[in-house]
């Protein structure tokens, strides 16, 4: 199954995939760029072009992503981006952000079904034949139970596939998925699927596929499992190739992460953004590394005392003793 990196706004830029991609390229299949917003006046600004530009991306599948509830605005953005050689692009029907959901758009289009499925239509209805467009959505804006009529929404487009993260937008990022209803999609829409949400480990990724043969089962004991699961065209995760950045290579059989490695991808991650515009001085660093430890702490449990050390230093030097000493200092891996 191919292993997708989720776009996270700010954090997997075109510095952050590059280093995915030059140490653990083999095991990451696609990369989604973090969303891009229509203007009212231009195709793209300057930010965007530099993330679009093909000299600044070695990986090679990479899909751009549009926020947006405007079809016309949407397909001036997406004119500036197939200029630059892209064939797919991915719409944000998702981003639980309280300030993209309050205006109706993300998440907070869900709950506007006639609104989602005039914006739907509009957009496939200038779509060039040789353009590809997906759909990355949660399973609604306040209940779970709004996901029935969404799918029938989806269902009514050929979409290149459709990437559930089943919570709702309220939900943001608490509790458990409600995988129910992605197993509902799997017998129920026309689309090809993707799932995304909490796969942090090697266990979750194949407790998750267990759970697929399980429902299955139970509910529609004459479809073949293996094939349903065969029939997924991704797993997409944000959060927890962040956390690890080797799980995609482990997933696919491939050893576990070093701490060499993780030592080796946090100094390859500052390097290349030395390289970038503005990128370089020693705060933006030191702050960008931490943003990184946001995410891979929750492998440390049992290490807090020192990675509190690692927040709280604001010495850039002595923070990269702190992470050195952390990663070379024996056992490190839950």
């Amino acid at each position: 199954m191919k292993i997708y990196l989720a776009p996270l706004e700010n954090i997997t830029t075109h510095v952050y995939r590059n280093t995915m991609h030059e140490m653990f390229g083999e095991s990451i299949d696609t990369y989604f760029m973090p969303f891009f917003m229509p203007h009212t006046k231009i195709s793209l600004d300057e930010k965007e072009k530099r993330q679009l530009a093909s000299e600044n991306n070695l990986v090679e599948t990479l899909i751009p992503q549009i926020l947006t509830d405007d079809a016309e605005g949407f397909w001036r953005m997406a004119t500036g981006i197939v200029d630059r050689g892209y064939q797919e692009i991915n719409i944000n029907i998702g981003c639980p952000s309280h300030k993209v959901a309050s205006k109706g758009r993300g998440a907070g289009l869900l709950e506007r079904k006639e609104k989602l499925d005039a914006f739907l239509d509009g957009v496939f209805e200038k779509k060039p034949k040789e353009i590809d467009i997906s759909v990355k959505t949660r399973i609604g804006t306040r209940k779970s139970e709004e996901f029935y009529d969404l799918l029938e929404i989806y269902n009514k487009y050929p979409l290149k596939e459709l990437i559930i993260h089943p919570r709702t937008g309220l939900e943001k990022y608490s509790g458990f998925p409600h995988r129910e209803y992605f197993y509902y999609a799997l017998t129920h829409s026309k689309n090809p699927l993707s799932y995304n949400g909490d796969i942090y480990t090697v266990e979750d990724y194949h407790n998750f596929l267990q759970s697929i043969r399980e429902y299955l089962a139970k509910e529609t004991p004459d479809l073949n499992a293996e094939e349903m699961i065969e029939s997924m065209t991704g797993i997409m995760m944000g959060r927890g190739l962040l956390a690890n950045p080797a799980l995609g290579r482990e997933i696919k059989g491939g050893p576990k992460v070093t701490g060499e490695e993780l030592l080796q991808f946090m100094r390859r991650y500052r390097e290349n953004c030395q390289k970038a515009p503005r990128m370089d001085k020693k705060y933006y660093l030191l702050n960008k590394s931490k943003e990184i430890w946001s995410f891979m702490r929750v492998h440390y449990k049992d290490r807090e005392e020192e990675v509190r050390q690692i927040f709280l230093t604001n010495d850039y030097e002595h923070y990269l003793t702190l992470e050195e000493k952390f990663f070379l200092g024996g056992e490190f891996y839950e």
